[in-house]
């Protein structure tokens, strides 16, 4: 593993307003993800797991706080470039499939690369590689309608994994899998990690996953901080 720094969130403030008046879900949260380093995000629901891996992508913006991914400092940054960075620096794993539905799982996985300017028979092999790595090689022409969520799932994996982004995040990734394609899912994390340097943000509710990664936090009144065991 290398040390140097993917992402660095400092002082991270977010809040949301409701019914009984304001809600701090991150409250001063700090985290840094070394390349190659892979960590685990566990928590209750509601805890705000979902706001940090949120912001942490790019698809919010705090309130107060500080974020740098791969050297740029992306809080206050314009759409443009915040977009170009999430674009070529990001890949994210959602908690539902968010699939393109007229397009097949090839082309949804091949849709990173391309919108990179990358060659599409590089593309076109590279997403092949990774669907059949996911066991999806005989559903690479089929449209999401006709694949099981559990495919879906593989084939969103497929597409956060195929642009060897320098940060992955991903949001209950392996929870509608089975346990063989979880771990070869897991597997495709670690080789992201560890051959291609990925910082890898994980939020699971799998503790036996959980203990794999390098590291384990949770959120504790906002804040980021080691977890501990319960003994």
């Amino acid at each position: 593993m290398t040390t140097s720094s993917v992402l660095s969130m400092h002082s991270i403030t977010r809040a949301y307003q409701s019914a009984g008046g304001r809600l701090e879900v991150l409250k001063n949260a700090n985290l840094t993800l070394a390349a190659g380093e892979m960590v685990a995000l566990i928590g209750p629901s509601g805890a705000g797991k979902t706001t940090l891996l949120q912001i942490a992508g790019l698809l919010d913006k705090p309130e107060n706080g500080e974020i740098t991914i791969d050297g740029v400092e992306a809080a206050r940054a314009s759409d443009a470039v915040r977009t170009g960075l999430r674009n070529r620096a990001i890949g994210f794993v959602y908690q539902f499939h968010h699939l393109l539905p007229e397009l097949s799982a090839r082309e949804n996985v091949m849709m990173p690369l391309l919108i990179a300017g990358k060659n599409p028979g590089v593309a076109t092999a590279r997403a092949n590689a990774l669907l059949e790595k996911l066991g999806l090689k005989d559903r690479a022409e089929h449209l999401p309608s006709e694949m099981s969520g559990g495919e879906q799932q593989r084939v969103a994996i497929a597409r956060a994994l195929v642009h060897a982004p320098k940060l992955l995040l991903a949001d209950e990734p392996t929870g509608n899998l089975d346990p063989a394609t979880a771990a070869v899912v897991f597997k495709l994390f670690c080789d992201a990690a560890r051959d291609q340097g990925s910082a890898v943000l994980l939020v699971t509710h799998n503790h036996e996953l959980a203990g794999k990664m390098d590291r384990i936090i949770t959120l504790k009144e906002g804040a980021i901080i080691p977890y501990v065991a319960a003994k």
